[in-house]
């Protein structure tokens, strides 16, 4: 199989050639896209969008030994922007409240302490301790 590749301005003409069989055992040989593009990865060439694609075979009757096919020439991807990220959005601290620098428990009037003593707990009736 023979590869020419002809870059014009806008496009790359890949064109392959493949030698006709005289014989029955000649060698069969047959180049699809696929094959095409490894061509061109193998030698460094990017190409962009396929335009036409092209078949070559030398078994079929009647043999297609030379087609064309044609890329766009690669278009530079346009430059990222950047998003910002989104920030979370933070609660504000709560505000405390000061306890009364005397020490004195305002809802049950004990000094300096929280607990209730255990004397001063009142028993329901019917329950016990």
């Amino acid at each position: 199989m023979e590869f020419e590749i002809i870059k014009g301005e806008t496009s790359i003409i890949v064109r392959v050639k493949v030698k006709v069989r005289k014989l029955a055992r000649d060698k069969k040989e047959q180049c699809t896209t696929p094959a095409v593009l490894e061509h061109l990865r193998d030698n460094n060439i990017e190409v962009g969008k396929l335009r036409k694609r092209g078949y070559v075979n030398n078994y079929a009757s009647p043999p297609q030994s030379e087609d064309d096919w044609v890329f766009d020439k690669p278009i530079a991807p346009p430059a990222k922007k950047t998003k910002k990220k989104a920030t979370h959005g933070r609660r504000p601290p709560r505000k405390t409240t000061k306890k009364d620098s005397t020490g004195e428990d305002k809802l049950l009037g004990v000094e300096g302490s929280t607990r209730v003593p255990v004397a001063a707990q009142e028993t329901l009736p019917g329950k016990s301790n």
